[in-house]
This record gives structure tokens, sequence and C-alpha cells, in this order.
């Protein structure tokens, strides 16, 4: 009896430990969140793929500054350009300054202000972002950390450990979520130009409204707001006079390299755009002297967020901080006002005042 017990329960055995392996595995599986599929980062060429006589590559060709070169970086090759001033001996003790773009005119965006600030005795650094220019486009999204990375690695790569940061429009936004990430990489000075970062769902809607068909088809895809989009004024028709080379190109860009107008609409969507109040208000811009330079006719950022952007930042950076008014000024300043701008920048880096409609830590009301 006793054996024919001991042989039964010798047979259960293996039946209990797969009966326990599987109520186990269950539990595994029903208590550990699915892991994603990790898939090869595609990387989409720039404009150096597309023919050298493509009209995209006429208006702003690979060599457009001096001193250009590439860098192979995680997410793709950058573009980039390092403009330096001809009548300083030593460059050790140049003040260096880095111009990052907006969301759709690549670095062709500082055609007379880059060339203008280095006639100033500035080393100025240019480059296109992700998914403009002639930068890579990756196939991922398209937010703070992809940018402020991006520029991270490619100061590394020249050999700056420190610049004054200048930021246009979306350019804005990754100056200010970069000095935050960065600090030690930030000079006190730090210019936002048409600056986003703390717009509003409305105001970002409207804004879309000037953009590229292929940009608000994106990014409102048989969306309700497609009929009301489509009877706004395009961008062509808020852009006159020298700004029309500008709008052909971002047209062609947008047609011939479909994965930079993916990059747009997830700039738009999840970059440093909107809710970055709270990292203008950071400890890391304590004491940062912040020239905020806008136009009165700005219709893509309007010119209330010059007055909201100064208001969040710390108490001590809002004394050193000011707000330079560009009267009728639209978004594209660094084209249209270039001199201005050079002149601005020159003189906040020295302290004195330009003289042209700056107001000194006095926020605007809406």
């Amino acid at each position: 009896m006793s054996e024919r017990l001991h042989r039964h329960h010798s047979a259960l055995v293996p039946v209990a430990i797969s009966l326990s392996l599987l109520l186990y595995a269950t539990y595994y599986v029903s208590s550990t969140p699915p892991q994603p599929l990790r898939r090869k980062l595609v990387i989409h060429p720039g404009l150096a793929s597309l023919p050298e006589s493509h009209r995209a590559r006429e208006i702003y060709p690979e060599e457009f500054y001096q001193g250009g070169s590439y860098v192979d970086l995680p997410f793709g090759r950058t573009r980039y350009w390092l403009l330096r001033p001809e009548a300083v001996e030593s460059h050790d003790d140049t003040v260096r300054i880095v111009l990052i773009h907006g969301l759709l005119t690549p670095s062709i965006q500082w055609a007379q202000l880059a060339p203008a600030l280095a006639e100033k005795g500035f080393e100025v650094l240019v480059y296109d972002l992700y998914g403009r220019g002639y930068s890579d486009a990756p196939d991922t999204i398209h937010n703070a950390e992809l940018y402020i990375t991006q520029l991270a690695l490619l100061m590394r790569h020249v050999g700056w450990k420190r610049a004054i940061l200048c930021g246009v429009s979306l350019g804005g936004g990754i100056a200010a979520a970069f000095a935050r990430a960065f600090p030690k990489m930030v000079e006190r000075e730090i210019i936002l130009i048409s600056s986003a970062g703390i717009m509003e769902d409305e105001d970002r809607t409207r804004a879309i409204s000037y953009m590229p068909r292929s940009i608000s088809d994106h990014y409102f895809p048989k969306s309700p707001f497609k009929r009301m989009l489509n009877s706004l004024p395009s961008l062509k028709a808020t852009r006159k006079g020298p700004l029309d080379l500008i709008t052909e190109f971002i047209h062609l860009q947008c047609s011939a390299l479909p994965q930079h107008v993916k990059a747009a609409v997830s700039s738009l969507r999840d970059g440093p755009v909107s809710d970055l109040t709270s990292t203008f208000g950071s400890e890391q811009f304590e004491e940062k002297k912040v020239q905020i330079i806008q136009g009165t006719n700005d219709p893509i950022v309007p010119f209330k967020y010059s007055g909201l952007i100064l208001s969040a930042l710390p108490p001590s950076s809002q004394r050193l901080s000011k707000i330079i008014t560009i009267p009728g000024g639209g978004h594209d300043l660094p084209l249209t006002h270039a001199a201005d701008l050079a002149n601005e920048i020159s003189c906040f880096f020295a302290g004195r005042s330009s003289g042209i409609h700056s107001r000194l830590s006095s926020p605007v009301s809406d």
C-alpha cells in the first residue's frame, strides 16, 4: 500500500511543478506590462539626396555658408557651419553664439544675421535641425529631448564647452529646454526671437493655417478644421518681397522630402512649442539675461507671448532681462530685420542700450 502511494505521489510531482510554473507564468504575464517591440531606427536623408540641379538646392546650396561640414550623430547626420570673425587673432577669446532656426526654414533663415554677427566679432555656429535642410530626418518623435541632444553632441563635436543661445520660433523653445537640461553649456545670455514655448492651443492651431497645405493635411487629417484652414490665407500671402524665395523653398522642401513634413508635424505636436512655463521659471534661469525680441504684427507667435515669457522668468532673471519690440515686425525677423537684430544682440551682450524700443523687465498685458 505504502509503495503504491509513493509511486502515485511521485507521479503527481511533475504535474504539480508544471501547474506551478503555469500559474507563475500566468501571474508574470498579467502583472508585467507588455514590452515594446524594438525596431530599427529608419533615417531619411536630407536635401543632399536631391540632384544639385533641384530648385530647392539652387535656393539653399550645400555651401550656403563657408566652413560647412557634417557630423554623424546617433539619430542621423547633422549639417553645420562655423562662421568666425576675420579680424580676431585668437578664437579662444571670441564670444560664441549658437543660432537655432525655426519650424520649417533651415539655416537659410540666418542668411543675413549670421554673417552680421561674425562681422561684429562673434563666433557663430549654425546648423540644420533634424528633418530640415541638409540634416537627416529620423523616423521618430521630434520632441525637445531629440533636439537638445542633437545640439549638445554638436557642441561637443566642434569643441564648444559653453555658448550664448539664440533661437527663433521653435528654436526659442529648444534654447529654453537646452538651458534647463544643460545649464553648464549655456552662457548667461539667451536671446529669444519670436519665440515659441508657451503657446496656447488656439494660437498653435491658428499658426498652422499659415503653413503649407502638406503640414495642415498631416496635422488635421479628415478634420472639421480642414475647411476652415483651407479658407484662411496661404503661407505665400503672408510673406512678401524678399521672403518670396524662402516661401518657395519651404514648399519645395515639403514636396520633395515628405519625411521633413512628418518632422515638422511631430515638432508641432510633441516639440517644445507649449508648456514651457515651468522651464522658463526654473532655477536654471536664475540670474540669466534673457533678451526677448518680438514683432508687433507676428501672425504665428502673437506679441503677447513676449510679456508672458518675461513674467515666467525668476525675479532675479526678470531684473536683468528685457523685451525688444519691433514695430510692424512679423515672424521672420532674422530675414526682415537682420541689421537691427545684430545690433541688439551685440549691445545686449556688451550691457548697453541700443536705443530701439526696449523695455526692461516690464511684462506686457494681454
